[in-house]
């Protein structure tokens, strides 16, 4: 388990075996209501709901037939992404799909059943995306720790220099959502890397450099967004600790990491700062750092703290 770190110095080992996570790589990230929950109706209308016209009215054009809807397949960009199984799966899907209409010349497939219902799928969750996400896309990387870069200072290689919005998930509350300058370094050139200093790392998104991704987008396609950063985001209050080894046999271990809270906590930061509850959103931020940390750094939920904002929160 993470925390048990072997001393400093020499060390005189049997046998070693060393694990990858994930590649560094850029990826399409989705976001949801976590992201732009924090954000003026004003701003949204502006910088969001555009895509999300423009994206709902190709969609609703492509349903007027299957040769329409086959089309849409095909020029969809299947993108790696960096998301749960679902959307892996989708995007595993929409390649496959999209082969097989592209060798279909003469039409043939149109009707199977395995392509009418992949079709079908596919725009199901096309429009789920549009109304959890509203279509926007984030572009991530992995994160790698360079103490030469300064206060809300990044490097990404593959991007252009300039300012962008940018946030790790899961977001403990809005404090998370920071403009960040991309500044390229002679020598850090690594694809599919964002290099950033560690303590800024840790001090604006609770990031470590153990296979955890940072998401970003130019200020240019948010400006509105952008704005309000700017205006009402501080550095974020929410502690990230140390890592320590967590205790016990491997059984309970393994039991405590089955009651993950992650989903709720975030349910209620939503509720809390939708329905002017304030008062809990620092809590409850702190509560999100615990969810991920819990197994890193032996740490346990507020359980008090979180029933008791259970029952305040309106239904």
């Amino acid at each position: 388990f993470k925390g048990h770190k072997p001393t400093l110095g020499i060390q005189l080992v049997t046998s070693l075996k060393l694990g990858i996570v994930n590649f560094a790589q850029k990826r399409s990230v989705k976001t949801s209501y976590t992201v732009w929950q924090w954000f003026s109706q004003q701003a949204i209308a502006h910088d969001v709901l555009p895509i999300t016209q423009l994206k709902a009215e190709t969609l609703v054009a492509a349903q007027s037939g299957v040769k329409q809807l086959c089309q849409l397949v095909q020029t969809e960009q299947w993108v790696k992404v960096d998301e749960p199984e679902e959307e892996r799966e989708e995007e595993a899907d929409g390649k496959i799909l999209s082969e097989i209409l592209k060798h279909d010349i003469y039409g043939q497939l149109l009707e199977h059943p395995y392509v009418v219902r992949k079709i079908e799928d596919l725009v199901r969750r096309r429009w789920l995306t549009l109304a959890t996400s509203g279509g926007i896309n984030f572009s991530s990387f992995m994160a790698q720790p360079c103490p030469e870069l300064g206060k809300l200072e990044m490097c990404i290689p593959e991007l252009p220099q300039g300012e962008y919005v940018g946030f790790r998930y899961p977001i403990r509350d809005r404090n998370d959502l920071q403009i960040w300058t991309n500044k390229h370094i002679k020598g850090l050139n690594q694809q599919g890397t964002m290099y950033v200093n560690p303590d800024e790392a840790r001090d604006y998104c609770g990031m470590d450099f153990d296979g955890d991704t940072f998401c970003v987008k130019s200020v240019k396609k948010l400006p509105e967004i952008a704005k309000e950063i700017r205006q009402h985001h501080i550095k974020p209050t929410t502690y990230k600790p140390d890592k320590v080894a967590v205790q016990g046999t491997l059984a309970e271990v393994a039991l405590r990491s089955t009651e993950n809270q992650i989903g709720l906590i975030t349910y209620y930061l939503a509720t809390a700062w939708a329905t002017g509850h304030h008062q809990y959103i620092a809590g409850l931020a702190q509560e999100v750092q615990v969810a991920v940390d819990r197994l890193k750094s032996d740490l346990s939920h507020d359980q008090a703290f979180l029933d008791e904002v259970g029952k305040s929160l309106p239904k």
